[in-house]
């Protein structure tokens, strides 16, 4: 979408924003929780001010991280908002300094709100999940009250990972500029469905072909199937990865 030299009026509110793709659980404590598609960081409040010219995230594949394992209470003098603070496993720089060319003198502290007041604190301070996320793009909002919003601009990112339809398994495209990357996004299009990969962002260890990748992919798929049980038997070994913006891998996994 092109972006719009425009003027606000006095009761005009705007905003910037990064969109949040997430597994987002279906049970959350008790509050007033913000609808999935809303849900999102914001980066630049310019309420009834102009919209200056709006610079491009320099990504070519977004951040992505965790969120759900720190919650905070937002205003702390008078909280009305539950938020996620993200744990990121890439891009959290480049985040930061896009936020720096929007903003160059205000301070920013990464949170996706959730949840609205009246809201169960203590719940909310006890829950911890590990919710898979990415950035799958910026946009410029105009907000037109009760939660509801126009999208005015927007520069959607590459996605880290697509899942495409595929007969009797699970398939995905998986991109990434490197075969460490590949397998970052790997694993995180595999926690979107099962959480149990979550815990193996630590351990990726050097990888320098789709074999090996596979191999490490299948190697904790047999782990995660011995201590709890998974519907998954393995990535499939045939395998070719192409470059077009990217590195993309079709993904293959039996089930």
């Amino acid at each position: 979408m092109e972006q719009t030299e425009s003027t606000a009026t006095s009761t005009d509110r705007h905003f910037v924003t990064a969109e949040i793709t997430a597994a987002w659980p279906e049970v959350f404590p008790p509050g007033r929780l913000i609808l999935p598609e809303f849900r999102h960081m914001t980066l630049l409040f310019l309420g009834n001010k102009k919209i200056p010219p709006l610079p491009e995230p320099s990504w070519k594949l977004p951040p992505i991280g965790i969120l759900g394992e720190k919650w905070i209470f937002l205003p702390e003098e008078t909280p009305r908002v539950v938020a996620a603070v993200p744990t990121f496993l890439a891009g959290e720089k480049e985040l930061l300094d896009y936020h720096a060319k929007l903003a160059p003198k205000e301070k920013f502290l990464p949170h996706i709100s959730v949840s609205r007041g009246p809201f169960d604190t203590k719940a909310w301070m006890e829950f911890t999940c590990h919710i898979p996320f990415f950035i799958r793009g910026v946009a410029l909002y105009k907000s037109l009250g009760h939660s509801n919003y126009e999208l005015l601009w927007e520069k959607k990112s590459l996605l880290p990972f697509e899942e495409i339809e595929h007969t009797a398994d699970i398939a995905y495209i998986i991109r990434g500029e490197n075969y460490h990357q590949l397998c970052m996004h790997a694993l995180l299009a595999l926690s979107f469905t099962f959480p149990q990969f979550i815990d193996y962002f630590k351990k990726i260890p050097d990888v320098n072909s789709i074999e090996n990748i596979i191999k490490l992919l299948n190697q904790w798929i047999a782990e995660i199937d011995i201590r709890e049980g998974i519907g998954l038997k393995a990535v499939s070994y045939h395998a070719k990865v192409e470059t077009k913006e990217t590195l993309e891998w079709t993904m293959i996994v039996d089930v």
